[in-house]
């Protein structure tokens, strides 16, 4: 069998890495691999690695095989270093599971890309010699852009020009600064250039302004743009949806009642009541939990087939963090969890965008004129109630009959 295969070509770095460590030059730097190194050339293993390595030794009572996701009690306690503690799954959106090594864990996610139906990968350009290999293996093509410029510093341009030319079944892979060979990674001033355009210093915007925001939805298109503005960030405090540093009252509030109440259940139905998205008067019945297919599959039992998800895309909204429902996860784990949220419509998206925007300008400046204050209040309230009795009625209707579904959700067994 082995006789039939090719000889395949040396892989560059691993080359370089054999030329180094043969060279027998007392000055010479590796530039293959990016690892810390002490000034002696050294890379250490740092004293917190060796005591979990004793303590491993010491207590570890088993070597039972643990299946193919490997320790996920690891990749859970790891997960809020790497995302953050207060939603490291950013709303059930993020998992994990163990890899053997970097390229590993790249050839898994793309061969679950494919799965998904992505059948080609935008990638910058220099990457690692074996990642287009791994693509090349798996049937899939590698489009590539230059992501580094000639003196040292990411190329937005290009970059913004490959995801507008992205399209349907398509991927973009974006390297942390140690995992491409240029070193190269993108700064906090580039997001706050979208941040800026979000929301700017006067209002109404500039006609230059406007005209920006309008050739980035043209590039990325309406919905990247909805997830810009609605999808949650804790960057800029003067920027739209900040999520903040700590919990928010409400947020406390509503732990303090699930550890009242929610901890002697055996079942939890959780109904979240939204307005501005989707056609006017429609409650859309969207899936709020984490990706998971009993509690997906439990759901549309209760509350029909027409169930949307944030996580395979089939909802208006937007994939959002810091979602009230994770905090059932947190306050209530024994409790078999089934929730939706019933969102509905007013009026167009953009509108309801742009509302958002200039309620956020209006906080960034008391200072306005009691006309202009009164005006960007009417119209935040437009976007999120329409004033009339069809629509009131419409929303009473479908909230009581989801109501009553999830009363007869619970009950049955």
């Amino acid at each position: 069998m082995l006789d039939r295969l090719t000889q395949q070509p040396a892989d560059a770095l691993l080359a370089l890495i054999k030329l180094y460590d043969a060279d027998p030059r007392a000055d010479k730097i590796d530039l293959g691999v990016g690892v810390y190194r002490t000034d002696d050339g050294a890379t250490p293993v740092f004293a917190a690695v060796k005591a979990a390595e004793r303590k491993l030794v010491a207590e570890q009572d088993s070597k039972a095989y643990l299946g193919p996701e490997g320790d996920m009690g690891f990749v859970h306690a790891l997960m809020p270093y790497v995302f953050g503690a207060a939603d490291p799954s950013k709303g059930g959106r993020i998992d994990g599971m163990q890899a053997p090594g970097g390229t590993g864990g790249l050839r898994l996610a793309f061969a679950l890309a494919k799965r998904a139906g992505i059948t080609r990968i935008v990638t910058g350009n220099p990457t690692w010699p074996n990642h287009p290999q791994i693509l090349s293996d798996l049937g899939m093509e590698a489009v590539t852009f230059n992501h580094a410029r000639a003196d040292g510093t990411a190329d937005m341009d290009a970059l913004r020009a490959a995801i507008a030319g992205a399209r349907d079944g398509d991927a973009i892979l974006l390297h942390g600064c140690c995992h491409n060979p240029t070193g190269i990674d993108y700064t906090p001033e580039q997001w706050d250039e979208i941040a800026a355009l979000l929301v700017p210093s006067m209002w109404p915007p500039s006609p230059e302004v406007a005209a920006a925001l309008q050739r980035h939805i043209a590039a990325h298109g309406l919905r990247a743009f909805q997830q810009a503005v609605t999808g949650g960030q804790h960057d800029h405090p003067e920027g739209i949806f900040y999520g903040g540093r700590n919990p928010t009252w409400s947020n406390v509030t509503l732990r303090h009642v699930l550890q009242a109440h929610g901890r002697r259940c055996a079942r939890l139905a959780w109904i979240d009541l939204h307005t501005g998205l989707g056609p006017s008067g429609v409650g859309e019945r969207i899936f709020a939990g984490r990706d998971d297919a009993a509690a997906i599959a439990r759901a549309r039992a209760w509350w029909g087939e027409h169930i949307t998800s944030i996580h395979d895309g089939s909802s208006t909204s937007a994939s959002l963090t810091g979602l009230m429902w994770t905090a059932v996860d947190d306050e209530c784990a024994q409790a078999e969890y089934t929730g939706i949220a019933l969102e509905y419509g007013t009026v167009p998206v953009t509108e309801v965008l742009d509302a958002l925007r200039a309620d956020q300008w209006l906080e960034n400046h008391p200072e306005a004129g009691a006309a202009q204050q009164e005006a960007i209040k009417r119209r935040m309230l437009a976007a999120f109630y329409t004033d009339t009795d069809a629509w009131k009625q419409a929303v009473l209707e479908q909230a009581f009959e989801a109501a009553r579904q999830a009363v007869a959700g619970l009950a049955a067994r």
